[in-house]
């Protein structure tokens, strides 16, 4: 009674749902153990799930993946918190790997890969990578050896074209390569054998020049063999990470042989020196003329020589005469293994190569011929054939014997259900059988044969006793239903099946059957009278549809000779093919022998009318697909504008195409309506973000003409104008920029220039001021002339200048500044004038004033401060007329 005031646990609860809640009230951290446990053993999948989904040690999860319910899952969230390198053994197991891949992107699967040692996985990771990716785990360790190319062969066999072909092309190149390295060191063995053969022929520490040159021969042969096998091994080198070679023989030592002074004959030693790359034919021609010259020389040396090749040459002309004589032989063609005597020659054919090959001794010295080889694949082929024959032999022995034992099966089961006709039909296919394969038949088969042919007699026996009764049974009720007749359709079944179950019984077998025989199709004759007129009527409606279906093959075949199919209304073919065969359809049944020459045609007719329609349908399809391809290509321009024009060009181009199949062209119109869709969306995004870009530049704009303003009150000088103006200049670059903000800016530079100006105009006075005010004070000697304070005051030195000259540059400057002289000066300036006209000085503003300022300061003065009164008025006023 108090149980329900105490807190129960909700994980001990026999409720799921209960369970469920339980779990989620568990901390991940501190209830680890129990999440593993509920994870691995509660019975409610959902249970198992929610706690697994908890779970966050790895190794735990990884503990979970042999669990069917909790393997996806696990593999999931074990991939999704794997960090490599230390979490790299996980990826050993195949369902992490899938999981991880599913969400690792390209440099992820790079990554894994290198920590990766069963060549399946690498496999399974370089097909499902693309491009670069790809490209770079063909470079993984296990794909640089030949056990992991031909991994990668097999599982991307039907997958992964470029893998496949990318592991059958190394694998070609590494065979060739071994092939040709181990024919090289093949070589490489002849080589030395032959050149110890050759030391060892030199009995004496003196050689003829003869042995010397054969040795010399064979050594230069050696060294580009070896060159040969070495650039095989370099080339595996390169094709596989691991390689194992056998170490290269050391050469055989030539001793310092001593030519002797006697020559050999210069016929011998070319021979000699041709065995190994003259054809035996041509060997065998050259040695029959020198062995006459040199079968009784006399000379040591040559004689020697001489013995040596009449001994190869002997071994030569005998496997020579062999090869011949097997040339002779006639081969068998390829022909049927059923044929008979088949197997006798292959059988011979083979004797003949092995015999053929045992016999032939052939010198290693001279070039073997390309006939050795040719036996060797005769051999090869013979032995194919014979394979070919024995397979074709067994398998037509187990055929055989499988059709034999399947109909004395059948016999059997026949006997044993006591069905007389199934069993007689079963023995007569048993008996064909046994006949048919009488070479592969066996004794027991007939004897099998003779015992169930005994049991079938029993069972006709014992049917004729059985089958009377039901025989009577059944013409009883034959006899009713034929005096009794119900509608056509039922009495034609009724009449049907008691035909079926009459013929059941088998056929008559003594006199009572067969009269019972010809009671019962007596009065199936009379039971079948009233189904006559009904087939009758039957037989009508068939004969008047298959008429309506030749008028309709007629109508058709008319259609199809007056179409102008460069022309035609591909719409309304449509119709009419649709439209045919639906009326083909309603003018059903129809006979069946009959039908068949008619059916043949409509479908010919059908056919081409559809062949015509269906390369038009082509054409608009290829029309389609083509608009299709551009709307997308138009997705590459930038102008959006441009890009929006041309797409509803293609709208109206792919109006004006002719029909083409409905579902076909749902998904081709699916197709450009989203490229379409894409257009018109991205002209909108770009009107936006240009929108957007703009109002962002004309913001930028309008804060630079407010550093612009600003800086006319605070930073005036030229340098700082023309940088904002520039960075003004670099922003409107491009840029729609509003009216009103073109004015502002406008009126800013024009504030900031009317500023700068002032500034200018204040400043030049200043200095000129300044100027003025130094010369006086150099007059008045107020200042050091030592220490001039301006550069126009550096030549300002000896004697004072007089009167006179500076009256005319005080004239001069009264003349260009239109300021009126003294009347004691008039005379004096109207010299200068003329002066000045004359010099081509007409225009007073050709004056610079800093030039006539620059020469009044350089010249020394005193006591003249009414010309410096008057200079400095006259230059004042040129100065402000010239601004």
């Amino acid at each position: 009674m108090l149980e329900r005031w105490f807190k129960k646990d909700k994980l001990k609860s026999t409720d799921p749902a209960v369970r469920l809640r339980g779990v989620a009230q568990l901390d991940p951290a501190s209830d680890a153990e129990k999440l593993t446990t509920i994870a691995r053993l509660d019975p409610a999948d959902q249970v198992r799930l929610a706690a697994l989904d908890l779970i966050q040690s790895k190794s735990d999860l990884h503990s979970l993946l042999a669990d069917s319910v909790t393997a996806d899952l696990a593999a999931s969230k074990l991939a999704a918190h794997l960090k490599l390198p230390e979490d790299a053994p996980y990826l050993q197991t195949p369902e992490v790997l899938k999981a991880y891949l599913k969400i690792a992107d390209a440099n992820d699967t790079q990554t894994a890969a290198q920590y990766l040692e069963d060549p399946e996985q690498v496999v399974q990771l370089v097909i499902q990578a693309r491009g670069q990716a790809k490209d770079h785990l063909f470079k993984h360790p296990i794909l640089q050896s030949e056990s992991g190319l031909q991994t990668l062969e097999r599982l991307s066999r039907g997958r992964d074209k470029k893998s496949n072909r990318h592991a059958r092309v190394l694998i070609d190149a590494i065979k060739k390569a071994r092939q040709h390295h181990d024919d090289a060191t093949g070589r490489l063995t002849q080589i030395d054998e032959r050149l110890d053969r050759a030391i060892n022929d030199i009995a004496q520490q003196t050689a003829s020049s003869s042995d010397k040159a054969r040795i010399d021969h064979l050594q230069n042969k050696r060294t580009a063999c070896l060159a040969e096998l070495l650039k095989q091994r370099d080339l595996l080198a390169t094709l596989l990470q691991s390689h194992d070679f056998k170490p290269i023989p050391e050469a055989p030592v030539v001793p310092e042989f001593t030519v002797s002074s006697q020559n050999g004959d210069p016929a011998l030693i070319a021979l000699e020196q041709s065995l190994d790359s003259m054809p035996a034919s041509q060997l065998l021609e050259r040695w029959a003329d020198i062995d006459s010259e040199n079968r009784e020389a006399d000379n040591p040396t040559n004689r020697q020589q001489y013995l040596r090749l009449a001994e190869i040459m002997a071994q030569v002309a005998a496997a020579h005469e062999k090869i011949q004589t097997w040339l002779e032989q006639s081969q068998p063609a390829s022909s049927n293994p059923d044929q008979p005597h088949e197997r006798q020659t292959w059988q011979a054919w083979l004797r003949t190569c092995q015999d053929a090959k045992r016999g032939i001794h052939w010198p290693s010295s001279v070039q073997s011929p390309e006939t050795l080889a040719q036996i060797d694949q005769e051999i090869i082929r013979a032995q194919a054939h014979l394979e070919a024959i024995n397979s074709r032999q067994q398998s037509l022995h187990q055929a055989a014997k499988k059709s034999i034992e399947d109909a004395l099966s059948a016999t059997h089961e026949a006997l044993e259900a006591g069905h007389y006709q199934q069993s007689v039909a079963a023995i007569k296919r048993a008996r064909a059988a046994v006949a048919e394969h009488a070479s592969q038949a066996d004794a027991n088969y007939e004897r099998e044969l003779s015992t169930l042919s005994a049991r079938l007699a029993e069972l006709k026996d014992w049917q004729k006793y059985a089958t009377l009764p039901k025989r009577g049974e059944l013409l009883t009720e034959l006899r009713s239903i034929a005096t009794d007749p119900v509608d056509p359709a039922s009495q034609a079944d009724r009449l049907r099946k008691l035909r079926q179950q009459w013929q059941d019984l088998g056929a008559p077998a003594s006199t009572d059957e067969r009269s019972l025989q010809n009671q019962f199709d007596d009065l199936a004759e009379q039971a079948f009278a009233p189904c006559k007129a009904y087939y009758a009527e039957q037989e009508a409606h068939r004969a008047e549809n298959l008429s309506a279906r030749e008028a309709l093959c007629e109508q058709l075949a008319l259609y199809l000779d007056n179409a102008d199919w460069h022309n035609t209304d591909y719409r309304a073919a449509e119709k009419i093919m649709r439209t045919a065969r639906e009326e083909w359809r309603r003018f059903h049944p129809c006979d069946r022998k009959a039908l068949k020459p008619v059916e043949q045609r409509f479908e010919s007719l059908q056919k081409s009318l559809y062949d015509n329609i269906k390369g038009e349908w082509d054409r608009n399809v290829a029309k389609k697909q083509a608009i299709v391809a551009q709307a997308k290509a138009l997705l590459t321009l930038q102008d959006g504008a441009d890009m929006a024009d041309q797409a509803k060009q293609l709208q109206q181009e792919w109006r004006a195409i002719g029909p083409t199949p409905r579902t076909l062209d749902q998904r081709l119109w699916q197709s450009f309506r989203g490229a379409c869709d894409d257009i018109f969306k991205q002209r909108k995004d770009t009107h936006l973000a240009a929108v957007a870009e703009t109002d962002r530049k004309v913001q930028e704009i309008e804060a630079a003409i407010d550093t612009f303003a600003a800086a006319a009150k605070e930073d005036l000088s030229q340098r700082r104008y023309d940088e904002l103006n520039l960075h003004i200049e670099a922003l409107m670059d491009g840029t729609r920029v509003p009216k009103q903000t073109f004015e502002r800016l406008s009126t800013t530079r024009r504030n900031y220039g009317d500023a700068l100006r002032v500034q200018g105009a204040q400043q030049a006075d200043a200095e000129l001021k300044q100027l003025l005010t130094w010369d006086r004070q150099l007059s008045l000697r107020q200042i050091d002339s030592d220490d001039p304070v301006h550069a126009y005051f550096k030549d300002r030195t000896g004697e004072l200048a007089d009167r006179d000259t500076l009256l005319k540059l005080v004239l001069e400057a009264e003349i260009v500044a239109d300021i009126s002289s003294p009347s004691a000066d008039q005379s004096e300036r109207m010299a200068l004038q003329i002066r000045l006209m004359n010099q081509g000085q007409r225009n007073t503003g050709q004056h610079d004033p800093n030039d006539l300022l620059k020469q009044w300061c350089a010249l020394p003065k005193q006591e003249v401060e009414d010309l410096q009164d008057r200079f400095a008025a006259a230059i004042v006023k040129m100065a402000g007329s010239t601004r």
